[in-house]
């Protein structure tokens, strides 16, 4: 390699400074260097303190992202589904997913023994074998929050001008009395 600036040229392909797996000279200026393998695959020059900051900085923020990720999807699989009802407010909150409008924005509401069958698309959000959470399309009733354990019933089909909510609990009793709240404030 010969420097723009003029100095000594020196080998930057020399083994001695690939011997840790990436590339470490500290003579060489270069934040950015080619590698050693694949021309046009770049690597930084941890030979010099940007090179070893930028590399932490790499480093710490995908552990961050990955740890980050891990939360939400720790909060996803153990917090459990919840309707909430204050005055003329209804929402449901299910960790990542959640929905809200106004008890005179229901136009429909039924308790169902099960989730419909047919075709479901899942836009965003999570069907696991427990449970299938968030933005999903269902024939014949368009778009729809899901909050629904696969193992219990009923489920409560709240429908709105925007989209349909299925919601229910893994406690029957717990989603009946739900249902029976909703119903006498829509009536109301």
């Amino acid at each position: 390699y010969t420097p723009k600036d003029g100095s000594e040229p020196f080998l930057a392909d020399d083994d001695q400074y690939w011997l840790k797996g990436w590339y470490c000279n500290p003579n060489d200026k270069r934040l950015l260097v080619a590698d050693r393998v694949c021309a046009t695959n770049y690597g930084l020059n941890t030979g010099r303190k940007a090179g070893i900051v930028l590399t932490t900085l790499l480093w710490g923020g995908m552990a961050a992202g990955m740890i980050w990720l891990s939360a939400l999807m720790l909060d996803m699989d153990f917090r459990p589904f919840s309707m909430t009802i204050q005055e003329n407010r209804v929402t449901v909150d299910g960790g990542m997913y959640g929905a809200a409008f106004d008890v005179s924005d229901i136009t429909d509401l039924e308790l169902l023994d099960a989730l419909p069958e047919g075709k479901r698309n899942r836009r965003n959000g999570a069907a696991t074998s427990q449970y299938l959470l968030g933005k999903f399309t269902i024939a014949g009733y368009g778009d729809c929050r899901l909050f629904y354990y696969r193992e219990s019933s009923p489920v409560i089909r709240i429908e709105t001008e925007e989209y349909n909510v299925f919601f229910n609990t893994r406690d029957s009793q717990n989603t009946r009395g739900l249902y029976q709240e909703l119903e006498t404030r829509a009536a109301s």
